[in-house]
């Protein structure tokens, strides 16, 4: 088989072939309204129409006669993926002995143009032997066309190989006679390729192809995808069909989570009423916020059925509502095409294992209230790993067997490169004895960290703006006789926000603290926030209040009224309320005196925050709320729980029971794990903590630490946590 290098150098966006073909097939695309049409009804809600194009497509179709002026995104997508589809048809006809019908889709075979100069451009390689190998040779080209941005941007990415292998292995799929295989997102067939390779690795001379045609079976719910993973199939059985032999390849294009097949009459659709013996795959990871309406209302039954569903409407505004579909298709995949004692490895998200709330539905390991339990038998952390680069996703796999109870604790692997002999063994148990669905701890095996229990302490997040930071975070700059000239800060801002100068009154105007303006024993405040949040009604300011009180803050919100009530919280949650409404604001945000560490971090790094003198008098600190903080009633309380949280003890708890790193480490709900005491005055182990912390604090002021007083933290925490257990 032709090597994926030289495909992508014939074929890839840079080739001459695509160079004449792609801008020919835009021209016709923009006269082609049908087949347009017919494109955008699958894709759109599928969220895979993009609304820009990345800069590097955007200078190709420059360079290639189609301007900027006329170039549209929809349109250009559509265009490449014809393109790709047309030289996976001239593809299959040059290597494969069936024919190309048996993988393309109607969708994109709309052009009147000749493309017979795919088909030429192939005639001329003459490295075509069949593929003996575990290789996706598509992907190369599918990269040259679409580039990172554009990919990731959709939503796909590529499963490493190592990553297949591992999946394989840990379900134990070898070549075993007779049983069988599906993945319900196969994408490009990644682990289709792979399962095809094991079963031909014996190389036994009777081996057909339907002897895998009738094993291994994947779904997709995207029809370009189907059109790769068909592609690729029939690339690697070719060698095993006779002289007239037609294969069609088993990727069926449908929606594996509702159980809707595009083409029902396809002999591959019954395949998929007999249950599997073994489920892979990558599910697609999307959050429930971020799946259209109509898909939302039409998996909602399932997600009810399975017990995913497990929080308050309240809970759920606040961040433990981010639930992804990679969750429900665990389920469904387990529940529709698992058989009873079957095994399934997914690739899933760590936060699915290891946070609070939105994870708890997906515990119950359980299919409904009535059906089958599932058994994890092993999980797999690979946050450090990182297998898809250039993203920000924290990555895991579960192996469950369907039919049997989960039994605590779980083998827990932390991976900290690809190579399977850097893992760390850990066992992993909910914090909550008593709760099953709680989230997991997952400490080293032999560890004496266990967790201690909630603490005596709430937590809360920092003041949240609804996503219009560039309104509320201001820069001083003098005060005036009218009162504090600022500016608003505009410069990271993703929204179309301008910036203005204003004299507002500082009434409502506090020192902020950003995510970096926190370190360990270091909290310092370069910028301010406009807090128009009534703390203690916890609802907007009375807008009759901020006019009359202070008109010269309303005159300034005003300028932005049109951006305020454009914010997607402010519109589901507080249209009712004034305009200028904001998140996570009550009467401990005013707290004189608080307790701040930094959230999505990899350690807790926190750090004492007492109220300020600004040129309008002393006010306390309000973090943002990428931070959480406690309100202390007094320094000393609050230097006692900084040392306390720095301690290299409480940093291994907290990262054995939450996602190092990920959204939902350092969270408030942290504490209930550390066993953290209420601070006792009389306690000499409390004192002396409250000392070393201000002494590191004033450390810290002058960029330079002390090893020995870390080290007598960690002493003190450690002895006070063995009092505990």
């Amino acid at each position: 088989m032709i090597s994926g290098t030289r495909l992508k150098s014939i074929l890839g966006l840079r080739s001459e072939t695509a160079g004449l073909l792609i801008p020919a097939i835009y021209a016709e695309a923009e006269q082609s309204s049908p087949a347009l049409a017919a494109w955008r009804e699958v894709f759109s809600p599928l969220n895979m129409i993009s609304e820009r194009i990345p800069r590097r497509e955007s200078a190709w179709a420059d360079s290639h006669g189609i301007s900027s002026d006329r170039l549209q995104p929809d349109l250009f997508l559509f265009s490449l993926q014809t393109y790709y589809a047309a030289v996976l048809k001239c593809l299959v006809s040059r290597v494969a002995k069936s024919s190309s019908a048996a993988v393309f889709h109607s969708l994109f075979d709309w052009p009147t143009i000749s493309l017979k100069r795919i088909a030429s451009v192939l005639v001329d390689e003459t490295d075509f032997s069949p593929l003996s190998e575990h290789e996706d040779s598509l992907r190369p080209l599918y990269e040259s066309l679409f580039c990172r941005e554009f990919r990731h941007r959709l939503g796909e990415y590529y499963t490493p190989d190592w990553l297949v292998e591992h999946v394989l292995d840990q379900i134990d799929f070898t070549a075993q006679p007779g049983f069988r295989l599906l993945d319900p997102a196969c994408g490009s067939g990644a682990f289709l390729i792979a399962a095809i390779c094991r079963l031909k690795k014996p190389r036994l001379k009777s081996l057909s192809a339907p002897d895998i045609t009738n094993r291994i079976v994947g779904i997709d719910v995207n029809p370009l995808a189907v059109i790769a993973a068909k592609t690729n199939y029939l690339l690697h059985v070719a060698d095993l069909a006779g002289d007239k032999e037609a294969i069609d390849p088993p990727v069926i294009w449908g929606d594996s989570i509702l159980g809707r097949f595009a083409d029902s009459s396809s002999p591959s659709v019954p395949a998929l009423q007999e249950p599997f013996d073994f489920v892979v795959g990558n599910p697609p990871w999307i959050a429930w916020d971020n799946l259209q309406t109509e898909y939302r209302e039409a998996t909602k039954p399932l997600w009810e059925k399975y017990g995913l569903f497990s929080l308050s409407g309240t809970d759920a505004r606040h961040g433990g509502g981010k639930k992804d579909l990679s969750m429900l298709m665990t389920y469904v995949a387990a529940d529709r095409y698992l058989r009873s004692g079957g095994r399934l490895g997914f690739v899933v998200t760590q936060t699915s294992l290891q946070s609070k709330g939105a994870g708890d539905g997906f515990r119950r390991f359980q299919l409904g209230e009535k059906g089958e339990s599932l058994q994890i038998l092993r999980a797999d952390d690979f946050v450090e790993t990182k297998p898809f680069p250039g993203t920000t996703n924290w990555t895991a796999a579960i192996f469950l067997r369907k039919g049997a109870e989960t039994r605590y604790p779980i083998p827990y692997f932390r991976w900290k490169t690809s190579e399977s002999c850097d893992v760390e063994e850990c066992l992993a148990s909910p914090i909550d004895s008593n709760r099953k669905t709680s989230p997991w701890r997952a400490s080293a095996v032999g560890s004496s960290i266990v967790s201690l229990g909630p603490s005596d302490y709430d937590a809360h997040l920092g003041a949240n703006s609804g996503g219009a930071n560039a309104v509320y975070w201001l820069e001083f700059l003098e005060m005036t006789a009218a009162g504090a000239r600022v500016r608003n800060v505009t410069a990271k801002s993703k929204r179309e926000i301008p910036q203005v100068e204003a004299v507002i009154e500082p009434d409502l105007l506090y020192p902020l603290l950003q995510w970096g303006d926190v370190a360990r024993f270091s909290a310092v405040s370069r910028r301010y926030i406009l807090l128009t949040q009534d703390c203690f009604r916890r609802v907007g300011v009375e807008l009759r209040t901020l006019m009359t009180k202070y008109p010269l803050t309303y005159s300034f919100l005003e300028r932005f009224r049109e951006q305020l009530e454009s914010r997607s919280a402010f519109r589901r949650f507080q249209s009712r309320q004034p305009f200028y409404s904001m998140y996570n604001v009550g009467a401990y945000t005013l707290a004189a005196h608080k307790i701040i560490w930094r959230r999505m971090d990899k350690e807790i790094t926190a750090a004492v925050a007492s109220a300020i003198e600004t040129p309008w008098g002393i006010r306390p600190v309000v973090p943002q709320e990428t931070c959480a903080f406690v309100a202390c009633d007094s320094s000393a309380e609050a230097h006692y729980l900084c040392a306390t949280l720095n301690a290299k003890s409480t940093n291994r708890i907290a990262q054995d029971h939450q996602v190092r790193g990920g959204k939902g480490f350092g969270s408030p709900n942290v504490l209930h794990s550390l066993g953290i005491r209420r601070f006792d005055a009389d306690s000499s182990t409390h004192r002396r903590l409250v000392d070393l912390s201000e002494l590191e604090h004033a450390n810290s002021a002058e960029n330079s630490s002390s090893e020995s007083v870390l080290s007598e933290i960690d002493e003190l925490v450690e002895s006070l946590r063995k009092t505990r257990r």
